[in-house]
């Protein structure tokens, strides 16, 4: 079992590292003819997982998804505030300090509306897609891309 402060020194970058640990797991496992124990399979897979990261981006990601309900509510409050300055000023009071809090809100408005899209497009991005940093990923991802196609193909 991986330690607390071993978790910190672990290389997390690339998809190979994990499959590497893997196999050299399996090839390390032998049953010796009896049955296999798949809780113990499962909890190396799991640790494997954890300390390459796996689980910590899984982490983020929820994060991020939940960050967005933040930004909903900032991007609320903000449109409210507007709607409350515009009603302020057209009842005659402060006309141009309306427009000018107006000119800011909408620039604030459309910063979290930027904010929110880019994070939207992250957390829903396509299952099938690699690190950047990592071409042994994204080559499997080409090979299932072009499979696909050449499927669609032929196979009408």
């Amino acid at each position: 079992m991986i330690s607390r402060e071993q978790i910190n020194s672990v290389k997390q970058n690339k998809t190979r590292l994990i499959v590497d640990d893997v196999v050299n797991f399996l090839k390390t496992y032998e049953p010796g003819g009896a049955e296999v124990d798949e809780e113990k399979i499962r909890e190396k897979i799991q640790e494997i997982l954890l300390a390459r990261g796996v689980y910590k981006w899984m982490a983020v990601r929820r994060d991020l998804i939940k960050f967005l309900d933040v930004l909903k509510s900032v991007e609320h409050l903000a449109l409210i505030s507007l709607i409350v300055k515009k009603g302020f000023a057209k009842g005659g009071v402060g006309g141009k300090k309306y427009a000018i809090y107006r000119h800011e809100s909408r620039g604030f408005l459309k910063a979290v509306r930027v904010i929110k899209k880019s994070l939207r497009d992250m957390t829903r991005s396509a299952r099938l897609r690699a690190p950047d940093n990592d071409r042994d990923a994204q080559a499997l991802v080409s090979k299932i891309v072009m499979r696909g196609i050449n499927e669609e193909k032929f196979h009408l």
